[in-house]
């Protein structure tokens, strides 16, 4: 999603009055009105100037990533010239990068508010709302920038995101399809289509998507892993396996790219190498549970019980929700001969609707 900062820089127009001191003097009305006016518009002038040189330190600092120095500064802006809009809509930015969602989407709220055809200010507010949860709200600000801008493909590509999000797949495409027709371009928009196309079994029509994308943009390693995984799901390991490397050689710190290639090797039987490529993805994410999951498997084949037990611990404290990591720890338990231990693990993977969780119970735990 693209970021958009105003930058704008005003010349303000400031008139010098002279008048000769008329204290003594009987003004007519429309002489005082006339003064009256003067002092106005050099009021305005003042808070004019006074808005912009606040509007423009804050620029400064944004530029810098100095976020929250540049809020203080749209604040004097925005105490000078409430109606100053642009104020208010790089303030929102600083909030939105500051991952302060609530804040933000005020901000462009009342930008829209000034300027109903702001559209950078109606995708913005519309991203806090899908940061927010609300996707109700986030769509009805991406579909008031289609009515304004029926060929925005980032508009259609957020609105696909969003039924991606909400599983509702076959309307994510439509969108998704809508952001490639105004932007044929649109890598990420064709590797989103191939994503629901995935989700929806459909690996073939999925894999048509994703070749698009990478002709397209090459250097993106996500699209890469995204082939190597429909490979998989069609049993073409080998397909997967140069998939994965190809994500590698783009992005070498891609953590999800060397697990993903260690299950490969796994299903190959290669377990030393793929205890490797675990061991690598952990070493570039410490907190990937899938990795410490996966390497366990590995050392239970090695029989290696210990070891295994310490890396599901790990698995299972970064993501409790992972059934299998429960099932595999009760299996190294048990290798460990704590049966009570490795029939709590079971029950666990059971009551999560694993399958073998049930299996191992009714065998070893009456």
């Amino acid at each position: 999603m693209k970021r958009y900062i105003y930058l704008s820089v005003l010349l303000v127009a400031s008139a010098a009055f002279s008048c000769i001191a008329q204290d003594d003097l009987e003004l007519s009305d429309e002489e005082q009105q006339f003064r009256d006016s003067i002092a106005n518009v050099n009021l305005q002038s003042k808070v004019s100037a006074e808005a912009m040189k606040a509007y423009n330190s804050g620029n400064a600092r944004y530029k810098a990533k100095s976020y929250k120095e540049a809020i203080v500064f749209y604040d004097k802006s925005i105490k000078s010239n409430s109606h100053f809009a642009d104020s208010y809509f790089n303030r929102g930015m600083c909030h939105f990068e500051l991952k302060e969602y609530a804040p933000a989407s005020r901000d462009f709220t009342k930008v829209v508010s000034m300027k109903k055809d702001f559209t950078a200010a109606r995708m913005k507010k519309g991203e806090c709302q899908v940061k927010l949860g609300s996707y109700s709200a986030a769509e009805s600000e991406f579909e008031a920038v289609l009515k304004l801008e029926p060929e925005n493909s980032v508009a259609s590509y957020n609105m696909g995101t969003i039924k991606f999000m909400l599983k509702e797949y076959e309307l994510a495409i439509a969108h998704f399809k809508r952001a490639v027709s105004a932007k044929p371009d649109y890598a990420e928009a064709y590797n989103d289509m191939g994503s629901c196309k995935r989700q929806l079994m459909k690996y073939s029509a999925a894999l048509v998507d994703y070749n698009k994308a990478v002709s397209i943009n090459g250097e993106l390693a996500f699209i890469h892993n995204n082939i190597g995984s429909t490979k998989k799901k069609l049993k073409d390991l080998d397909g997967a396996l140069i998939a994965y490397d190809k994500a590698i050689a783009v992005d070498s710190k891609f953590y999800m790219a060397w697990n993903n290639r260690g299950s490969i090797l796994f299903d190959k039987g290669n377990y030393n190498e793929a205890r490797n490529n675990f061991s690598k993805a952990i070493e570039l994410n410490p907190n990937y549970a899938l990795s410490y999951n996966n390497r366990a498997a590995i050392l239970i084949i090695e029989e290696k019980f210990k070891e295994a037990v310490a890396d599901l611990d790990k698995s299972i404290k970064m993501d409790a929700s992972n059934a299998k990591s429960y099932l595999n720890r009760g299996i190294a338990k048990e290798m460990l001969r704590d049966p009570a231990g490795a029939c709590a693990d079971w029950q666990k993977a059971k009551d999560m609707g694993l399958s073998r969780g049930k299996y191992y119970l009714m065998n070893d735990c009456q």
